[in-house]
């Protein structure tokens, strides 16, 4: 299955239920997970390790259960950007779980509170590339800023400065549309 077909909710069932279960209950390992969804282990076990394959889910830890250790699971960047989009859990409880394991997912958590539109387009970009850098978020918001309410907009610069990477990239950004416009307009007075 292509990463495409992943932003349109293509996957199996059983893969979209593990998926979603994560998302609203946190971190299991895959037989918490099969007991949750009352499903047969050894279907579960191959959704798993497809899941792990489309790079949906990841190992963050392990548990100790009478002498053994069983890998929990959570959702990778991706796979929470996947629930986002196709599930009805409700952000801030992906929220938690997901800060609890990554703080650096913070920013991405609150630049997709500031509208519908931006966390659209912030999750689709994560499902496509599985992990949104700096630069990424800059040149698909771009466009994207003009549409907010100046509150908003307020907002999304307080978070642009809070975060040093981010402001840097932001700036690079507005210093080339600058220039862009610039020798635009001066082709078209011409």
């Amino acid at each position: 299955m292509s990463k495409r077909n992943l932003k349109n909710g293509d996957l199996p069932k059983l893969q979209k239920k593990i998926v979603f279960s994560l998302a609203k209950e946190g971190a299991m390992t895959m037989s918490e997970t099969n007991r949750r969804l009352k499903g047969e282990n050894t279907s579960t076990t191959r959704a798993f390790h497809e899941l792990e394959s489309k790079e949906m889910v990841k190992k963050i830890g392990a548990t100790e259960y009478r002498g053994r250790e069983f890998s929990k699971y959570w959702l990778s960047e991706r796979g929470m950007a996947f629930a986002l989009l196709n599930s009805n859990v409700k952000p801030d409880i992906i929220r938690i779980h997901a800060l609890s394991f990554d703080k650096t997912l913070e920013i991405y958590f609150d630049l997709r509170s500031l509208s519908p539109r931006i966390a659209n387009v912030l999750d689709r970009l994560m499902v496509l590339a599985g992990t949104v850098n700096s630069e990424d978020l800059v040149k698909q918001l771009g466009p994207e800023i003009v549409f907010l309410e100046r509150a908003d907009m307020m907002k999304f610069l307080d978070m642009a400065k809070k975060s040093r990477e981010f402001s840097d990239f932001w700036k690079q950004y507005l210093k080339n549309m600058k220039r862009f416009l610039e020798t635009e307009g001066k082709g078209i007075g011409d």
